[in-house]
C-alpha cells in the first residue's frame, strides 16, 4: 500500500468519525470512536479505585429479587430503578433495555470531574442517577456513561453563620451531599431546634431529582417548594469545572437548577439548604374501607367524604399539607394539637359522627403528635414501612391537573362530582389517583421565579 492510499484510508476513517459526531454521541456500535475496554480501565477506571462498573443485561436480574426501596437504590452499582419498567427504553416493557454502558460510582467531586472529562474526550453521553425515582427514566440512558451519586461523600453539617456571595447571612442551614437521601437528613435534624422542609418519601435523594425538579413537600403550602429553600449549589458542570451557584454568583445556573430537572445542567455535589425554626407537627391519617358492608353503602360513605373534603380543602389553613385521594388523607400540620383541632380535626370528627357507630370501623383515623418534622418523618416511615416497601411492578400513565381554589369555592358540587367520577374510573380501570394539596406558598412560585431571574 502506497502513502497516497494510506492517506485516503486515514481520511475516510476521520470522515466516518466526524459523521458519527455530527449525528450524535459516540455509541458502542461505532468501533472508530468507542473506547476499548482497555482504554476505559486505563484512562478512567484506574483513577477511580475500582469504582468504574461495566454493565451488561444480566445485571438487571439482580434488581428483580430486591423487595426494599432502600436496598434497591444502593444495589447493582446503580443499575436498579425504583420503577422496574424504567430500565426499558421509554419505560415500556416491550422496549429494549435502556441500560447505560458503564457507571462511575462517584464518591468525591474529583470522581465526577474525571467522568465528565472522559466522556467529553470520547463524545459519550452522560446520565446522572442517585436513587432512580425518575418516572420518565431520565436518569437511565442506553450507551451512556452514568454518574451514580448514591455513595457520594456525605455531609449534614448544620451552620448558624452561613453567608452567600450576596453577603446575606442565614441563621440556620444544612449542607447536603449530592447522594444523601432524606432519611439521612432527617436523622441529622432530629433532636435539634430545627425543622426542615423535605420529601414525604425518606428514600428519595435530597439534592437530586426531587430538589432540582422543584421539591414538593407536605410543608410546601407554608414554606414554598424545595427550590425556594436552597441557598446555594456546588456543581460540576459538563466541561468539568466546579462552580458555586447562588443568587449573586452564576445566577443563571442557580435559576436553572431550581426546577430544570436533575442532571440537566451538571451534577450537584452539595447544596446549602435552609432550616426552619422547630415547631410541633400533628399528623392526621384517614382511610375509608369497605369492611363488612355492602359496596353500595361503602360508596355512599366515599361520596359523602368527597362532598365534605371538596368544601373543606378549599379553605384549609396553609399549615396543613400532604396527600389525599378518593378514600384517604395523609396530612401534616405545623403547629400544636389545639391549633390542628381548630383548623380541621374537629370538623372531620364531626363529619364522622354523622354515621352510626357500626360504620366507624369503615372510617379509620390516626392522630399523632411529634416534636418536629424530622421526628415525624422517621416515625411515620417506620409505621407505614416506607423504607422497606417494594415499588410497584407496573407503571401507569402519569398526568396532572391544577384545579383553581376559586373555582372549587364557587362550584363545590361540580368539583365533588369530578372527584366522584375519578373514583369510579379508579375502580373500573385500576388507575390510581393521588393528589398533593397545593395552594398557599406554592401558588407564588411563578412570581418568585420571575423576580429571581
Amino acid at each position: 500500500m502506497n502513502l497516497r492510499s494510506s492517506s485516503i484510508i486515514a481520511s475516510l476513517v476521520v470522515l466516518v468519525i466526524q459523521l458519527e459526531l455530527i449525528q450524535g454521541y459516540c455509541t458502542p456500535k461505532n468501533k472508530y470512536c468507542w473506547p476499548s475496554e482497555n482504554v476505559w480501565q486505563r484512562r478512567l477506571g484506574s483513577c477511580l479505585d475500582g469504582n468504574l462498573h461495566k454493565f451488561n443485561p444480566t445485571v438487571l436480574l439482580r434488581c428483580q429479587n430486591i423487595n426494599s426501596s432502600m436496598v434497591l437504590g444502593e444495589s447493582a452499582n446503580g443499575a436498579c430503578m425504583q420503577i422496574p419498567e424504567c430500565s426499558k427504553r421509554f419505560c415500556l416493557a416491550d422496549q429494549p433495555s435502556n441500560l447505560p454502558s458503564y457507571s462511575v460510582e462517584a464518591k468525591t467531586t474529583r470522581d465526577v470531574v474525571r467522568a465528565f472529562k472522559f466522556a467529553n474526550r470520547f463524545n459519550i453521553a452522560v446520565t446522572v442517577k442517585t436513587t432512580g425515582h425518575s418516572f420518565s427514566g431520565s436518569s437511565f440512558g442506553r450507551d451512556t456513561l452514568m454518574i451514580w451519586m448514591r455513595n457520594f461523600q456525605k455531609f449534614g453539617d448544620i451552620s448558624t453563620t452561613f453567608e452567600d456571595s450576596c453577603h446575606v447571612k442565614y441563621p440556620a442551614s444544612i449542607k447536603i451531599g449530592g447522594g444523601q437521601i432524606w432519611s439521612e437528613i432527617y436523622s441529622k435534624i432530629a433532636g435539634t431546634e430545627y425543622n426542615i422542609m423535605g420529601a414525604l418519601a425518606p428514600v428519595v435523594s435530597a439534592a437530586g431529582g426531587w430538589l432540582q425538579g422543584s421539591g414538593l413537600s407536605p410543608l410546601s403550602r407554608q414554606h414554598g417548594l424545595g427550590v425556594d429553600n436552597v441557598i446555594s449549589f456546588k456543581v460540576v458542570q459538563p466541561n468539568g469545572c466546579v462552580v458555586t451557584a447562588d443568587a449573586c454568583r452564576n445566577k443563571d445556573l442557580f435559576w436553572a437548577l431550581r426546577g430544570g430537572g436533575g442532571g440537566t445542567f451538571g451534577v450537584v455535589v452539595s447544596t446549602q439548604y435552609r432550616l426552619l425554626p422547630k415547631k410541633p407537627i400533628t399528623f392526621l391519617a384517614l382511610g375509608l374501607s369497605p369492611i363488612q358492608i355492602p359496596f353500595e353503602q361503602y360508596l355512599r360513605i366515599v361520596h359523602r367524604f368527597m362532598d365534605f373534603w371538596t368544601v373543606k380543602s378549599a379553605i384549609l389553613d396553609n399549615r396543613w399539607g400532604g396527600l389525599w385521594n378518593g378514600t384517604s388523607l395523609a396530612l401534616f400540620f405545623e403547629g400544636d394539637r389545639k391549633e390542628a383541632e381548630a383548623t380541621l380535626i374537629n370538623d372531620l370528627f364531626a363529619w364522622r359522627s354523622q354515621f352510626n357507630e357500626a360504620f366507624h370501623q369503615n372510617i379509620f383515623t390516626l392522630l399523632q403528635d411529634f416534636p418536629g418534622v424530622s421526628e415525624a418523618s422517621i416515625a411515620l416511615a417506620q409505621f407505614f414501612q416506607l423504607d422497606n416497601t417494594a415499588i410497584a411492578s407496573s407503571t401507569k400513565d402519569i398526568g396532572n391537573r391544577l384545579i383553581p381554589k376559586k373555582w372549587i369555592k364557587e362550584n363545590p358540587q361540580a368539583a365533588a362530582g369530578i372527584l366522584k367520577r375519578l373514583f369510579k374510573e379508579t375502580l373500573q380501570t385500576g388507575k390510581f389517583v393521588s393528589s398533593y394539596i397545593l395552594g398557599g406558598a406554592v401558588s407564588n412560585v411563578l412570581i418568585r421565579r420571575r423576580q429571581s431571574k
